[in-house]
């Protein structure tokens, strides 16, 4: 029989919780019971259609993805989806606010909701004038248009992405290393695009998009995220950027987009100057001499489509000047009929404009293009205030600025997504008043990335 002492020195047994499910809340089995109704009612349907089963496989992932990780991490998984397939206009209704980005930036924000509704969003001033003025005068010309209810219609998809999809990216607030995610999706999904439309290219490369020009323009989107891309610290940047940067600028030649080309001619010229960056001039200089000899034998043919070819006259561009010479003295002449108040969007007369700012002044007056140039200048001013790499991100509102008067593109969701970013830039730097550093300087800025 043991003593007392040897009792109490005897060790206390440790207990093991033993791995397990643990149920902490009757609601925990809400996810799955969503999931299991979800699945009764579509899988009948699913039997009769390809597009509902594969509407209804995505659902359920959805929801079981925000099921594991909660919806604020599933609400910047989708929004990173959206910028990736935002290049994509085929993945949908192609030209407009329909497009499967849509629907991923959609579900993003309502993902996003609960943690939004207590969250107040800060815009601009100019920016939330510039809005009201551009959706007002939109509104008040739509009943002097061939087509009222195709003006607004028209108007609405150009809100959509000038205003609403931009507003919405910098209410969600993403961090740096969230946006890096966002920036090199979309250049990503260029790559794919334009690697897409290389083997099936006839005339012009029209990736995976609606015309070639989206192509170009994309690309040159891309491009312009470049000076962010590099300067966010994240680590294997010069393994992923590089790459990309280089299939999205064959993506602007192949294209044959003047437009994509003159403005990323633009950007490589005034980037070192907005940043004062004496190392950007010397490595912009070095590669135009080194690209001067390929410049110099490019085909000037009819024959050939290259950007630079057509720029220089060849590839049909003569006919598309013509065009496009046409159209801009119809726009003239319709601001001349109504400069104040406008006539209204038309698919007809004010769309084929190859200018966003003739075409904005010739369905909404005067008014209405004070309020676009409210917009993008709202989107530019983090140029003068915010510090790098985040005053980098202006840059695609700058390329858009440049492009306006070439193209008539004002309704595309890849548009606002990459205006998104600016505009996120463009709010941080209302909450910051550090002065802006040298491009330059901050080449041993340690960032963490956060996603």
């Amino acid at each position: 029989m043991e003593s007392g002492l040897q009792m109490r020195r005897r060790p206390a047994r440790t207990r093991i919780n033993r791995p397990g499910w643990r149920v902490t809340s009757p609601y925990a089995f809400i996810p799955i019971a969503v999931v299991i109704g979800i699945v009764g009612i579509l899988m009948p349907l699913a039997l009769t259609s390809p597009f509902i089963a594969v509407a209804a496989i995505g659902l359920v992932s959805l929801l079981g993805y925000v099921a594991a990780v909660g919806t604020d991490r599933a609400s910047t998984t989708m929004l990173v989806l959206a910028f990736g397939f935002a290049p994509l206009t085929l993945f949908g209704q192609g030209r407009g606010p329909v497009v499967l980005a849509s629907a991923l930036f959609a579900v993003a924000l309502g993902l996003a909701m609960p943690r939004l509704a207590s969250h107040p969003i800060r815009l601009p001033g100019m920016f939330v004038v510039g809005s009201v003025l551009f959706l007002v005068m939109g509104l008040v010309a739509a009943p002097f248009a061939d087509n009222g209810t195709a003006s607004v219609a028209y108007l609405l998809t150009a809100v959509f992405a000038l205003v609403v999809v931009p507003a919405a990216v910098a209410w969600m607030g993403p961090t740096e290393g969230q946006m890096f995610a966002m920036a090199i999706a979309f250049g990503i999904g260029t790559a794919f695009s334009t690697l897409y439309g290389l083997p099936h290219n006839v005339y012009r490369n029209a990736g995976f998009t609606y015309h070639p020009v989206a192509l170009g323009y994309t690309a040159m989107l891309t491009l312009s995220f470049v000076p962010f891309l590099l300067l966010t610290k994240v680590r294997g940047r010069w393994l992923m950027v590089p790459p990309v940067a280089l299939i999205a600028f064959v993506g602007v030649w192949t294209s044959g987009s003047r437009t994509g080309l003159v403005a990323l001619i633009a950007l490589v010229v005034l980037i070192p100057l907005l940043e004062r960056s004496v190392r950007l001039g010397i490595a912009v200089t070095s590669a135009v001499v080194l690209a001067l000899p390929s410049l110099m034998s490019v085909d000037t043919s009819s024959n050939s489509t290259s950007a630079l070819s057509r720029l220089l006259g060849a590839g049909g561009a003569q006919n598309s000047d013509t065009i496009r010479e046409d159209t801009l003295r119809e726009g003239w002449r319709l601001v001349q009929q109504s400069p104040i108040f406008g006539n209204g969007y038309s698919v007809e007369r004010t769309y084929t404009i190859h200018n966003i700012y003739l075409q904005v002044l010739s369905a909404e007056g005067l008014i209405g293009l004070i309020g676009l140039l409210l917009i993008l200048t709202a989107l530019v001013a983090t140029l003068r205030k915010a510090a790098a790499p985040r005053r980098c991100l202006a840059y695609p509102a700058l390329a858009v600025i440049i492009a306006g008067p070439f193209q008539p593109n004002m309704s595309d969701t890849y548009l606002g997504l990459a205006l998104g970013l600016s505009l996120v830039a463009a709010t941080g730097a209302m909450k910051s008043r550090q002065p802006a550093e040298d491009l330059s300087a901050v080449a041993g800025h340690r960032g963490r990335a956060a996603y």
